[in-house]
């Protein structure tokens, strides 16, 4: 699985369109930015690393707070993106699982909505302790199940309820949401070496202009469900979006969605 699932997503966060993610998840995922680097304590003169920066959201609030930041991600469209954005921040390319640091080379490391795109993600938290000096944090966050986190379900539950079928050639990857499990995470976070686990739910409510919004973020901007939507042929693409207009129907507020948001954010420190 793990070859196979790790080219799959290095692919497919360098073709899809970084505009379509940014507009949905951007305004999304940095609501837990903050206190993402309040759970490392990131400040003035520390060390930090952001490990799946992405566009570099986390990286450049960590800046701000006065932060020494080192950004990595394994795709060069999100890292082009971060750095145009950051100059005096250093990003580099490179893989979570086999981080191309010295031990103890930070004061924190960080890795935001990253954990659900591995193949390992027992080898990525390993290496994010080790690359902490001792008593320096670690942090992460996960999405929580469907059935809190509406966002992530509404559109995988309606493209089951319309019949998709998943792509053969799509690679089995990891158990989604296997970290919103409050005993999976501290397991995780312990088994890295690390101590003082504790797990934080932050939840909110996000705004969704129109099914239009939703449908382009994850029909263009994601890995997996990307790939499931593009595999069906029109008239199940049609279905989906039937059904996905009868499961926002709830949280309807005039012509737009309040969605429920619900995150997992697990901490740690090291030994």
């Amino acid at each position: 699985m793990s070859e196979a699932f790790d080219a799959f997503e290095r692919a497919a966060w360098d073709s899809n369109d970084a505009s379509a993610y940014e507009a949905l998840f951007g305004p999304i995922t940095s609501q837990v930015v903050e206190p993402l680097l309040d759970a490392v304590r990131a400040g003035r003169g520390s060390r930090v690393l952001d490990v799946a920066t992405g566009p570099g959201y986390v990286a450049g609030r960590a800046a701000a707070r006065g932060a020494t930041v080192t950004g990595l991600d394994r795709s060069a469209q999100m890292l082009a993106i971060a750095r145009a954005r950051h100059p005096a921040v250093t990003f580099v390319e490179g893989n979570a699982e086999a981080l191309d640091f010295p031990a103890a080379s930070f004061d924190a490391a960080v890795a935001s909505f990253c954990l659900l795109h591995l193949a390992s993600p027992e080898r990525a938290a390993a290496e994010l302790a080790r690359v902490v000096v001792p008593g320096g944090r670690v942090a992460v966050t996960v999405w929580n199940t469907p059935d809190r986190a509406r966002l992530m379900g509404v559109v995988p539950e309606s493209a089951r309820a319309a019949g998709a079928i998943e792509p053969a050639d799509l690679p089995a990857g990891p158990a989604f949401f296997r970290f919103a499990d409050d005993a999976e995470m501290r397991r995780l976070l312990t088994g890295a070496g690390l101590h003082d686990a504790e797990v934080l739910t932050i939840e909110w409510r996000t705004w969704i202009p129109s099914l239009e919004h939703l449908w382009r973020g994850f029909a263009d901007g994601t890995a997996r469900t990307r790939a499931l939507l593009a595999a069906q042929p029109a008239d199940v693409q049609a279905r989906i979006r039937g059904e996905l207009a009868h499961a926002l129907e709830p949280y309807r507020e005039g012509d737009a969605y309040s969605v429920p948001v619900s995150v997992k954010l697990g901490a740690a420190t090291r030994r």
